[in-house]
Protein backbone atom coordinates (compact mmCIF):
# COMPACT_ATOMS: atom_id res chain seq x y z
CA UNK A 1 0.00 0.00 0.00
CA UNK A 2 2.80 2.25 0.72
CA UNK A 3 4.52 1.54 -2.10
CA UNK A 4 1.31 2.23 -4.17
CA UNK A 5 0.57 5.43 -2.72
CA UNK A 6 4.16 6.64 -3.06
CA UNK A 7 4.22 6.00 -6.72
CA UNK A 8 0.63 7.18 -7.71
CA UNK A 9 1.76 10.69 -6.19
CA UNK A 10 5.12 10.75 -7.96
CA UNK A 11 3.13 10.00 -11.17
CA UNK A 12 0.85 12.06 -10.89
CA UNK A 13 2.99 15.37 -10.41
CA UNK A 14 5.41 14.20 -13.47
CA UNK A 15 2.09 13.82 -15.28
CA UNK A 16 3.61 10.19 -16.61
CA UNK A 17 1.89 7.42 -15.43
CA UNK A 18 4.25 5.17 -16.30
CA UNK A 19 6.46 3.31 -13.28
CA UNK A 20 10.24 1.84 -14.37
CA UNK A 21 11.26 -1.05 -12.73
CA UNK A 22 12.74 -4.71 -12.92
CA UNK A 23 10.53 -7.40 -14.18
CA UNK A 24 11.74 -9.51 -11.22
CA UNK A 25 10.59 -6.86 -8.63
CA UNK A 26 8.18 -7.51 -6.15
CA UNK A 27 5.47 -4.84 -7.77
CA UNK A 28 5.43 -7.27 -10.81
CA UNK A 29 5.67 -10.63 -9.45
CA UNK A 30 3.85 -10.43 -6.24
CA UNK A 31 0.98 -7.75 -6.49
CA UNK A 32 -1.22 -8.94 -9.02
CA UNK A 33 -0.93 -5.95 -11.06
CA UNK A 34 -2.41 -3.63 -8.29
CA UNK A 35 -0.06 -0.66 -9.56
CA UNK A 36 -2.17 -0.55 -13.13
CA UNK A 37 -5.93 -1.95 -12.02
CA UNK A 38 -5.89 0.45 -8.70
CA UNK A 39 -4.04 3.35 -10.06
CA UNK A 40 -3.97 3.33 -13.92
CA UNK A 41 0.04 2.91 -13.48
CA UNK A 42 1.42 1.21 -15.86
CA UNK A 43 5.00 -0.71 -14.95
CA UNK A 44 7.62 -0.64 -17.50
CA UNK A 45 10.07 -3.67 -17.16
CA UNK A 46 13.43 -2.26 -17.87
CA UNK A 47 14.73 -6.08 -17.85
CA UNK A 48 14.07 -9.16 -16.66
CA UNK A 49 17.40 -10.68 -16.66
CA UNK A 50 18.35 -12.40 -13.07
CA UNK A 51 20.73 -9.07 -11.93
CA UNK A 52 20.45 -5.66 -10.92
CA UNK A 53 18.99 -2.47 -12.94
CA UNK A 54 21.97 -0.91 -14.48
CA UNK A 55 22.17 2.82 -15.45
CA UNK A 56 22.45 1.46 -19.44
CA UNK A 57 18.78 -0.31 -18.70
CA UNK A 58 17.37 3.22 -18.03
CA UNK A 59 19.13 5.34 -20.36
CA UNK A 60 18.45 2.82 -23.35
CA UNK A 61 14.32 2.78 -22.50
CA UNK A 62 12.77 5.64 -24.38
CA UNK A 63 10.33 6.59 -21.47
CA UNK A 64 9.18 9.34 -20.19
CA UNK A 65 8.94 7.52 -17.05
CA UNK A 66 6.76 9.39 -13.89
CA UNK A 67 9.54 7.47 -11.40
CA UNK A 68 11.92 4.55 -10.99
CA UNK A 69 11.37 1.82 -8.65
CA UNK A 70 14.43 0.33 -7.55
CA UNK A 71 14.35 -2.84 -5.01
CA UNK A 72 17.28 -4.11 -2.62
CA UNK A 73 17.98 -6.57 -2.95
CA UNK A 74 16.62 -8.12 -5.29
CA UNK A 75 14.73 -10.97 -4.16
CA UNK A 76 13.59 -12.82 -7.36
CA UNK A 77 16.85 -12.72 -8.74
CA UNK A 78 18.53 -14.44 -5.74
CA UNK A 79 18.74 -11.49 -3.05
CA UNK A 80 20.52 -9.45 -5.54
CA UNK A 81 22.16 -6.29 -4.94
CA UNK A 82 23.92 -3.79 -7.39
CA UNK A 83 27.73 -2.45 -6.55
CA UNK A 84 27.27 1.27 -4.91
CA UNK A 85 28.89 2.42 -7.89
CA UNK A 86 25.95 1.10 -10.02
CA UNK A 87 23.18 2.31 -7.81
CA UNK A 88 24.72 6.15 -7.64
CA UNK A 89 25.08 5.75 -11.48
CA UNK A 90 21.43 4.48 -11.81
CA UNK A 91 19.89 6.85 -9.87
CA UNK A 92 22.27 9.89 -11.16
CA UNK A 93 20.78 8.84 -14.74
CA UNK A 94 17.29 9.03 -13.08
CA UNK A 95 17.55 12.31 -11.81
CA UNK A 96 19.57 13.25 -15.44
CA UNK A 97 16.14 12.51 -16.93
CA UNK A 98 13.81 14.27 -13.96
CA UNK A 99 12.61 11.37 -12.87
CA UNK A 100 12.03 10.53 -9.29
CA UNK A 101 13.78 7.65 -7.69
CA UNK A 102 11.52 5.33 -5.33
CA UNK A 103 13.17 2.28 -2.60
CA UNK A 104 11.65 -0.42 -2.66
CA UNK A 105 13.13 -1.07 0.72
CA UNK A 106 11.65 -3.85 2.54
CA UNK A 107 15.07 -5.55 3.21
CA UNK A 108 16.92 -2.57 3.20
CA UNK A 109 18.19 -3.64 6.80
CA UNK A 110 19.34 -6.56 5.39
CA UNK A 111 21.08 -4.70 2.55
CA UNK A 112 24.03 -1.98 4.56
CA UNK A 113 25.88 -5.05 5.75
CA UNK A 114 26.64 -5.27 1.90
CA UNK A 115 27.46 -1.45 1.18
CA UNK A 116 28.89 -0.66 4.81
CA UNK A 117 27.71 2.37 4.79
CA UNK A 118 25.18 3.91 7.25
CA UNK A 119 21.08 3.56 6.36
CA UNK A 120 20.84 7.46 6.03
CA UNK A 121 23.56 7.86 3.45
CA UNK A 122 22.42 4.69 1.17
CA UNK A 123 18.47 6.74 1.81
CA UNK A 124 20.10 10.09 0.81
CA UNK A 125 20.31 7.95 -2.82
CA UNK A 126 16.15 8.22 -3.29
CA UNK A 127 13.63 10.82 -3.44
CA UNK A 128 11.40 8.24 -1.14
CA UNK A 129 11.81 5.20 0.51
CA UNK A 130 9.71 2.44 1.76
CA UNK A 131 10.90 0.06 4.74
CA UNK A 132 8.88 -2.84 6.53
CA UNK A 133 8.91 -3.41 10.04
CA UNK A 134 7.99 -7.17 9.58
CA UNK A 135 10.21 -8.92 7.51
CA UNK A 136 14.09 -8.84 9.10
CA UNK A 137 12.78 -7.31 11.97
CA UNK A 138 10.30 -9.82 12.99
CA UNK A 139 7.05 -7.04 13.94
CA UNK A 140 4.09 -8.04 13.15
CA UNK A 141 3.19 -6.20 10.40
CA UNK A 142 3.62 -2.76 8.62
CA UNK A 143 6.14 -0.64 7.57
CA UNK A 144 7.26 3.00 6.90
CA UNK A 145 7.41 5.58 4.34
CA UNK A 146 9.75 8.43 3.83
CA UNK A 147 10.26 11.39 1.86
CA UNK A 148 9.60 14.94 1.10
CA UNK A 149 6.64 16.47 3.39
CA UNK A 150 4.29 17.23 0.27
CA UNK A 151 5.05 13.48 -1.15
CA UNK A 152 4.20 12.33 2.36
CA UNK A 153 0.97 13.97 2.99
CA UNK A 154 -0.08 13.32 -0.27
CA UNK A 155 0.45 9.94 0.42
CA UNK A 156 -1.55 9.88 4.02
CA UNK A 157 -4.84 11.18 1.59
CA UNK A 158 -3.98 7.62 -0.69
CA UNK A 159 -3.49 5.30 2.57
CA UNK A 160 -6.91 6.45 3.67
CA UNK A 161 -8.23 5.70 -0.09
CA UNK A 162 -6.87 2.12 0.47
CA UNK A 163 -8.38 1.56 4.05
CA UNK A 164 -5.02 1.87 5.53
CA UNK A 165 -6.05 4.12 8.29
CA UNK A 166 -6.43 1.21 11.22
CA UNK A 167 -8.12 2.95 14.61
CA UNK A 168 -5.19 1.59 16.38
CA UNK A 169 -1.44 0.94 15.90
CA UNK A 170 -0.08 0.21 18.56
CA UNK A 171 0.85 -3.27 19.19
CA UNK A 172 2.74 -2.81 15.10
CA UNK A 173 4.50 -0.19 16.44
CA UNK A 174 5.74 -1.46 19.75
CA UNK A 175 6.50 -4.58 17.40
CA UNK A 176 8.62 -2.46 15.16
CA UNK A 177 10.40 -0.79 17.95
CA UNK A 178 11.48 -3.76 19.46
CA UNK A 179 12.45 -5.14 16.25
CA UNK A 180 14.72 -1.64 15.42
CA UNK A 181 16.75 -2.60 18.04
CA UNK A 182 18.54 -5.26 16.82
CA UNK A 183 19.49 -3.32 13.61
CA UNK A 184 23.26 -4.71 14.33
CA UNK A 185 22.31 -8.39 14.08
CA UNK A 186 22.57 -8.00 10.32
CA UNK A 187 25.99 -8.03 9.71
CA UNK A 188 25.94 -11.38 11.53
CA UNK A 189 23.47 -12.88 9.67
CA UNK A 190 25.20 -11.78 6.72
CA UNK A 191 28.04 -13.26 7.91
CA UNK A 192 26.70 -16.51 8.85
CA UNK A 193 25.02 -16.87 5.80
CA UNK A 194 28.25 -16.62 3.59
CA UNK A 195 29.59 -19.37 6.04
CA UNK A 196 26.40 -21.90 5.99
CA UNK A 197 26.43 -20.95 1.71
CA UNK A 198 30.27 -21.80 1.61
CA UNK A 199 29.78 -25.62 3.44
CA UNK A 200 26.77 -26.17 1.44
CA UNK A 201 28.23 -25.25 -1.90
CA UNK A 202 30.83 -28.49 -1.01
CA UNK A 203 27.76 -30.63 -1.14
CA UNK A 204 27.77 -32.98 -3.94
CA UNK A 205 24.32 -32.10 -5.92
CA UNK A 206 24.02 -28.59 -4.61
CA UNK A 207 24.20 -25.61 -5.44
CA UNK A 208 23.79 -21.84 -3.91
CA UNK A 209 23.02 -18.79 -5.55
CA UNK A 210 24.74 -15.80 -5.69
CA UNK A 211 28.20 -16.75 -4.57
CA UNK A 212 29.04 -15.62 -1.96
CA UNK A 213 25.59 -14.30 -1.04
CA UNK A 214 24.90 -10.34 -1.05
CA UNK A 215 22.88 -10.48 2.04
CA UNK A 216 21.24 -12.78 5.03
CA UNK A 217 19.78 -15.06 2.28
CA UNK A 218 20.51 -17.15 -0.60
CA UNK A 219 19.01 -19.84 -2.77
CA UNK A 220 19.73 -22.93 -2.69
CA UNK A 221 19.28 -25.52 -5.60
CA UNK A 222 19.25 -29.41 -5.05
CA UNK A 223 19.01 -32.15 -7.77
CA UNK A 224 15.72 -33.63 -6.37
CA UNK A 225 11.92 -32.65 -7.27
CA UNK A 226 10.50 -30.03 -4.92
CA UNK A 227 7.71 -32.15 -4.47
CA UNK A 228 10.23 -34.45 -2.60
CA UNK A 229 11.78 -31.80 -0.48
CA UNK A 230 9.06 -30.61 0.66
CA UNK A 231 7.86 -33.72 1.82
CA UNK A 232 11.03 -34.18 3.42
CA UNK A 233 11.05 -31.38 4.82
CA UNK A 234 7.51 -32.12 6.44
CA UNK A 235 8.54 -35.47 7.25
CA UNK A 236 11.71 -33.76 9.26
CA UNK A 237 9.14 -31.16 11.30
CA UNK A 238 6.67 -33.82 12.00
CA UNK A 239 9.21 -36.44 13.63
CA UNK A 240 11.43 -33.41 15.29
CA UNK A 241 9.73 -30.07 15.42
CA UNK A 242 12.16 -28.27 13.03
CA UNK A 243 11.29 -26.70 10.49
CA UNK A 244 14.40 -26.24 8.21
CA UNK A 245 13.32 -24.68 4.85
CA UNK A 246 11.01 -22.04 3.53
CA UNK A 247 9.23 -22.20 0.26
CA UNK A 248 10.13 -24.92 -2.25
CA UNK A 249 9.73 -24.18 -5.79
CA UNK A 250 11.11 -25.90 -9.00
CA UNK A 251 14.33 -24.43 -10.50
CA UNK A 252 15.15 -23.66 -13.39
CA UNK A 253 16.64 -26.92 -14.57
CA UNK A 254 13.94 -29.71 -14.42
CA UNK A 255 13.98 -32.03 -11.85
CA UNK A 256 15.98 -29.93 -9.60
CA UNK A 257 14.16 -27.51 -6.45
CA UNK A 258 15.08 -24.21 -5.28
CA UNK A 259 14.52 -22.59 -1.76
CA UNK A 260 15.42 -19.79 0.08
CA UNK A 261 17.60 -19.81 2.95
CA UNK A 262 17.22 -17.00 5.08
CA UNK A 263 19.50 -16.73 8.15
CA UNK A 264 18.04 -14.86 11.48
CA UNK A 265 18.14 -15.03 15.22
CA UNK A 266 16.87 -18.52 15.34
CA UNK A 267 19.57 -19.65 12.30
CA UNK A 268 22.31 -18.20 14.71
CA UNK A 269 21.92 -21.17 17.72
CA UNK A 270 22.98 -23.87 15.40
CA UNK A 271 26.59 -24.16 14.16
CA UNK A 272 26.65 -23.71 10.74
CA UNK A 273 28.47 -27.28 10.30
CA UNK A 274 25.23 -28.81 12.32
CA UNK A 275 23.18 -26.87 9.82
CA UNK A 276 24.72 -27.98 6.58
CA UNK A 277 24.24 -31.64 8.02
CA UNK A 278 20.40 -30.87 8.96
CA UNK A 279 20.12 -29.76 4.69
CA UNK A 280 22.25 -32.37 3.31
CA UNK A 281 20.25 -35.09 5.31
CA UNK A 282 17.04 -33.32 4.23
CA UNK A 283 18.43 -33.91 0.74
CA UNK A 284 19.26 -37.18 1.22
CA UNK A 285 15.38 -38.13 2.31
CA UNK A 286 14.19 -36.60 -0.47
CA UNK A 287 16.15 -38.68 -2.65
CA UNK A 288 14.78 -41.74 -1.01
CA UNK A 289 11.47 -40.49 -1.59
CA UNK A 290 12.39 -40.03 -5.49
CA UNK A 291 13.46 -43.39 -6.02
Amino acid sequence: MAQQCALRVWTDRTGHPVVALHGLSHLVRHEENALEVLHGVRMEQLTSERRPLTEADLTSAPGPFGALCVELPLRDAGYLLPSWENLVALAGAARDRRTPVHLDGARLWESQPFYGRSHAEIAAIFDSIYVSFYKGLGGIAGAALAGPQDVIDACRQWQHRHGGTLYSLYPYAVAARLGLQRLDQFSCYAERARALAAGLAEVPGLRVHPWPPHTNAFVMYADVPASDLEEAALQLAEASGTWALGRVAEGDVPGWAATEVVVGPATLEWPVAELVELLTALVERARKLET
